[in-house]
């Protein structure tokens, strides 16, 4: 995957339009969707869908498979960057 390797990973679904990416709780959901927003990486915050789980950010996956691929490649190294 994207993440392996890295402080990031992916949480497990059954099903959906979107992914939820577990960013380290070294940051707030809000502050991780806001630095991938800077990078230009379209995220939410995890709390916008009440996700109880510190770090989170909501990826739709209704997007160009290339596009996302480049997402996922710039949230890792945001996490590799900004992280722990």
């Amino acid at each position: 995957t994207a993440f392996a390797g890295s402080a990031a990973s992916v949480l497990p679904v059954e099903g959906g339009w979107c992914a939820i990416a577990r960013l380290p709780a070294t940051r707030t959901s809000d502050a991780w969707a806001e630095l991938a927003r800077d990078r230009g990486v379209a995220v939410q915050s995890g709390d916008l869908y009440e996700i109880d789980v510190p770090g989170c950010v909501v990826v739709s996956l209704l997007t160009p498979e290339a596009t996302l691929a480049r997402g996922a490649a710039s949230l890792r190294e945001l996490v590799d960057t900004e992280g722990p």
